[in-house]
């Protein structure tokens, strides 16, 4: 016996949305990855940019010839 119009189509909308959902889920999975892997990328250059401003050289005082002291 062949299953009833209504029956056919519940099931292929059940298995339409459960796809859907599982598409939706390995999109937001793959957005996640994306995203953290900027935030660290972003992380690491900032990282490196306080690096480069705390120099020893940054924080030696030289003096102050222009105004004569």
């Amino acid at each position: 016996m062949y299953p009833l119009h209504g029956d056919l189509f519940s099931c292929n909308c059940a298995y339409a949305l459960s796809y859907g959902l599982l598409l939706l889920r390995g999109i937001l999975y793959e957005a996640k990855k994306v995203e953290q892997l900027r935030l660290k990328k972003l992380n690491k250059r900032l990282t490196e940019k306080k690096a480069r401003c705390l120099n020893e050289e940054d924080l030696v005082l030289y003096p102050l010839k222009h105004i004569g002291v």
